[in-house]
């Protein structure tokens, strides 16, 4: 048996900028760049509130409460290159409020959602097997080509870990935030982004605190 999701390729880097370029729908892109920074599943990123938001120093990091499986309930950090963004959501967005699509309040909120990025993606991608799920799956593949281990990997994707043993029996409590951010710091999720105009704005900012050695 193999899983349907399985089939689903990944966008090429070319596709992603067409994507974020051209879709109309802030909200739309905000899912689409969320899921390649954080690998969240598309209900998953319905469901963020502001709540679910947490920083602790210079690191944000986000719980998943809401997922389809018991393994998918975790936190993720967010690459600190990439603070800016998230900041912006949360300044738009009040408490217990959802972070994206505010206004879609029904049950079947999920469904009605999906298939209007879908809608947007169609647009211009025609490829039947490139849907929102190939966004994480872009996000598990720069995982996997910088060199992360398969573990770690599947700790940010929210993959069950009983398959591995002995480190559930003596190493999951040395698992922690830290840890977690300091690996997400190393991978180069800025190649998504390099031909983006938001991107490009705050390189600039921050190439003006390195000239002063502030930026690390």
């Amino acid at each position: 048996f193999i899983d349907k999701q399985d089939t689903y390729n990944t966008f090429e880097k070319e596709e992603v900028e067409l994507l974020l370029k051209n879709i109309e729908d802030k909200e739309i892109k905000t899912s689409i760049i969320i899921s390649l920074l954080l690998g969240l599943r598309v209900g998953e990123i319905f469901n963020l509130k502001k709540e679910d938001i947490k920083k602790v120093k210079d690191n944000y990091f986000i719980n998943v409460t809401k997922s389809k499986t018991k393994s998918g309930i975790r936190t993720i950090p967010l690459k600190n290159t990439f603070n800016f963004f998230i900041e912006e959501l949360l300044l738009n967005s009040k408490e217990k409020e959802f972070l994206l699509f505010k206004e879609e309040k029904k049950e079947n909120r999920e469904n009605i959602l999906q298939k209007r990025i879908m809608y947007n993606i169609r647009k211009y991608v025609k490829d039947k097997n490139k849907v929102f799920h190939s966004f994480r799956k872009n996000y598990t593949q720069l995982l996997y080509k910088n060199n992360i281990e398969e573990l770690y990997i599947k700790i940010f994707l929210g993959h069950s870990l009983k398959d591995n043993l002995s480190f559930n029996t003596y190493n999951l409590s040395r698992i922690d935030n830290n840890l977690l951010s300091s690996i997400i710091q190393k991978i180069n999720f800025e190649e998504f982004f390099e031909n983006i105009d938001f991107f490009k704005k705050e390189k600039e900012k921050n190439k003006k605190i390195q000239d002063f050695g502030l930026f690390l």
